[in-house]
């Protein structure tokens, strides 16, 4: 038989390593809704109007994973390549399942010749966890 303390001793052992085993199912368990929560993100842009030939669209690197439901950033550099007339950027949209939230600087915003304005634009990410492609329409006007 083993000796008051020695029983107190094993006991803690087995509170320890139940204690251990709890944490390390919790951790995993957490692991599994995290990563299925996940949104891949691929983006684009396209410029739409009169003033269109005119713009080359640079987009945010991608593709980006980030967690659903979340609110995502990315900035749009729209160059005019025109030398010699100013262009307008009227409106930028994305697309459906993504919802824009907020984008800077407003428009309709006049880009010069031969200059590039940097839109920032805040996107709400579809709440279902999977691989999405984020469309941008600048639409421009002469």
């Amino acid at each position: 038989m083993f000796s008051p303390s020695r029983r107190r001793s094993r006991r803690r052992i087995y509170l320890v390593a139940a204690t251990v085993a709890a944490v390390a199912v919790l951790v995993v368990a957490a692991w599994a809704v995290y990563t299925a929560t996940h949104v891949t993100i691929t983006t684009s842009a396209t410029a739409a109007g009169p003033g269109a030939p005119y713009f080359r669209a640079v987009v945010c690197a991608s593709p980006v994973t980030v967690n659903s439901g979340s609110l995502w950033t990315c900035a749009i550099t729209l160059s005019n390549i025109d030398g010699a007339s100013s262009h307008t950027v009227d409106s930028i949209a994305v697309n459906a399942p993504f919802t824009q939230i907020s984008q800077y600087p407003s428009t309709p915003l006049d880009v010069g010749p031969l200059n590039s304005a940097t839109f920032t634009v805040t996107v709400q990410v579809p709440s279902a966890g999977g691989s999405y492609g984020l469309q941008f329409t600048v639409l421009t006007s002469p």
